[in-house]
């Protein structure tokens, strides 16, 4: 079954959205005590179950020491990955993860970061960080699938901000996954 990394960006943020908003908050309260427990947390916990919704395998750190994979197994029984995921706690230093995502072929790769989300950390994100990655990229080779960026912000609330790159290096729609 071939995957369309658009539809596959929003069955994912969908199935993020559901996932977040049916973990108990105590849980989730937990989580941003720590850069590791944020991590455990989405490793252990989150994104095994996402992939479970997509009906895809999950993975942890396998090839290319990826953080996880969601996968489908082909008639072959080979690992086809679907889903490539990075979770990184310092988007400031996020330019090796995004470079390894755009080497990686799948219809999507993820990115989760944490970060206060405002118009300036946005800037920095798309501009400065991030974007002349993507432009050589598209411009010498080209962006496999969508890159899916995470953005957790914990303030009042917590509320998962994402938006994607679609294969021309262009930002999708962003949009508030969801809020808690």
């Amino acid at each position: 079954m071939k995957h369309n990394s658009a539809e596959l960006w929003i069955d994912f943020t969908n199935a993020l959205k559901q996932e977040i908003e049916g973990t108990h908050i105590d849980i989730l309260g937990t989580a941003w005590e720590s850069n590791a427990k944020r991590t455990s947390f989405y490793l252990e916990l989150l994104l095994p179950k996402i992939a479970t919704k997509l009906n895809l395998g999950f993975e942890r750190e396998k090839t290319f020491r990826v953080d996880a994979t969601f996968y489908r197994k082909a008639a072959n029984d080979y690992q086809v990955p679907i889903i490539f995921i990075e979770t990184e706690n310092n988007s400031s230093t996020t330019e090796t993860e995004i470079y390894k995502l755009c080497c990686l072929n799948a219809p999507l790769k993820v990115i989760f970061i944490c970060l206060e989300w405002n118009n300036e950390s946005r800037k920095d994100i798309t501009e400065d960080y991030w974007q002349y990655i993507i432009d050589a990229f598209v411009a010498e080779n080209r962006l496999v699938g969508h890159l899916g960026v995470i953005v957790a912000e914990w303030m009042d609330t917590l509320k998962l901000h994402g938006f994607a790159y679609n294969e021309k290096g262009k930002i999708d729609e962003e949009k508030i996954i969801c809020e808690i």
